[in-house]
């Protein structure tokens, strides 16, 4: 066996778990990327909501008995509720693309990344580690130092592993 010490059967069955997961959500975001909205139905909101605002205050015309701030108030709010919505709408047309509002899908593959040297790092040793990072590119001129290995050994409190109680005081629980 290559691990120095091998899974127990409760830890391999998390990992697998942790990966199935992750796959689930990540073919989840691709087919959402991937599924089209038919431009004729968001031309078609987005003129029904403008229709609707513009003819709002036509309805309260006809209503003698209410005061007509009150109505200017019904109004603005309704207005800006529907014209939020649409707006909310376009927003979400796109949720992974490189608005300032989408999500930062690359902050959270590059905790994925983290974990999994982590975990590599803690069944392999550093070496293995390295020649993943190498192999991702990374930054890998000069070898892991004595802090960079403490930090892997030592994941941050946003990191899967940490959040999944597989360390207990900064050392790898086996």
């Amino acid at each position: 066996e290559r691990l120095a010490h091998p899974l127990s059967a409760n830890e391999e069955l998390n990992l697998l778990a942790s990966i199935d997961h992750f796959q689930s959500g990540f073919y989840g975001m691709r087919k959402f990327m991937t599924t089209p909205i038919p431009f004729p139905l968001v031309q078609m909101a987005h003129t029904l909501v403008m229709v609707y605002v513009f003819t709002l205050p036509l309805v309260f015309l006809g209503d003698s008995s209410s005061n007509m701030w009150e109505d200017c108030i019904t109004v603005f709010l309704l207005t800006f509720g529907f014209v939020g919505l649409d707006a909310t709408s376009v927003e979400l047309d796109d949720p992974f693309g490189d608005d300032a509002n989408d999500f930062d899908v690359g902050a959270y593959a590059q905790y994925a990344v983290d974990d999994i040297i982590i975990m590599i790092n803690d069944a392999d040793g550093v070496e293995w580690a390295d020649s993943l990072r190498y192999k991702m590119h990374a930054d890998v001129s000069e070898p892991v130092d004595e802090d960079e290995s403490a930090g892997l050994l030592n994941p941050p409190k946003h990191s899967f592993l940490w959040r999944m109680g597989s360390y207990q005081s900064g050392a790898a629980a086996v």
